[in-house]
């Protein structure tokens, strides 16, 4: 039986990564990132949500691929984050009964016009692919999908991406279509951080904690640990002050210019006023 897992939800552009980085540093930890392949492969969604209903025989085995990568890495509890997984917590919930999830939120703005900037340089080519770690994880079933993929990716680039960054949504082709990607990329936000607060709150105090990625300090990182039943290593706290830079979680407004904040704001405007009542109910 494995030690509870530490799983990272977080929409894309939310400081998911700096913070797996800090905590990947903790030597008890293996930390996976964003292996989405492995959590697709016994599932058979074509989005990101994953039905419950139809989720029962993918749950044994998907925990056991995980055991089986922990394994092999001789330490004792593993650590991951895969920003899709905000749309599936029912399916990781069932999958890790007993893991501690820890909920990072950027401000919506913010996060929506760095989600956005991805769609415009990350559809097209290899970069941000992690090649290698995909080619470890996929599946012969899963082989003609991510092939097809992979040869949009390096054909010439045209008005439309060809292939999906990010959590993908059910009707995603349509969307795509339909609305700007800064609309896209503000959808995407709003689905993953309600979806991942609504489900995450219905759990007990002991296994869900949230931040705001804005007030992320040392105090804040010591109440991680705590929370996670982790030890204050050294090399957790140095990772933190090396790497977490506050500046860079508020600079992409300034570089937006006023119908882009605009197209975002649209969508995302309900969820925020949402979690500010929240945080004002304490």
């Amino acid at each position: 039986m494995m030690n509870p897992p530490i799983i990272i939800l977080g929409a894309p552009r939310s400081g998911t990564t700096i913070l797996g980085e800090i905590l990947s540093q903790h030597s008890d930890l293996h930390y996976m990132i964003e292996p989405n392949l492995t959590w697709h492969r016994y599932a058979g969604s074509e989005s990101d949500y994953f039905d419950m209903r139809r989720m029962g025989n993918a749950i044994e085995p998907t925990r056991a691929q995980f055991e089986a990568e922990l394994l092999k890495s001789g330490k004792a509890r593993l650590l991951e984050k895969t920003p899709q997984n905000c749309l599936r917590v029912p399916f990781v919930h069932s999958v890790f009964p007993d893991a501690k999830f820890i909920h990072i939120i950027r401000d919506g703005v913010e996060s929506s016009l760095s989600i956005a900037k991805y769609w415009q340089t990350n559809t097209h080519g290899l970069g941000g692919v992690r090649l290698s770690q995909r080619l470890k994880e996929v599946s012969l079933r899963q082989l003609p999908r991510y092939g097809v993929q992979f040869l949009k990716r390096i054909l010439p680039a045209g008005d439309t991406p060809r292939v999906f960054w990010g959590p993908v949504l059910p009707g995603m082709p349509g969307i795509v279509k339909a609305l700007s990607i800064h609309e896209v990329a503000a959808l995407q936000w709003r689905n993953c951080v309600e979806q991942a607060t609504l489900y995450g709150r219905s759990l007990p105090d002991d296994q869900y904690m949230e931040l705001r990625l804005e007030d992320f300090n040392e105090q804040a990182l010591l109440d991680i640990l705590d929370f996670a039943q982790l030890s204050s290593e050294d090399s957790v706290v140095n990772a933190a002050k090396e790497r977490f830079q506050s500046e860079q979680t508020s600079h992409r407004s300034g570089e937006a210019n006023a119908n882009e904040i605009e197209s975002v704001m649209r969508w995302i405007q309900p969820t925020m006023q949402w979690l500010e009542q929240l945080d004002s109910r304490g």
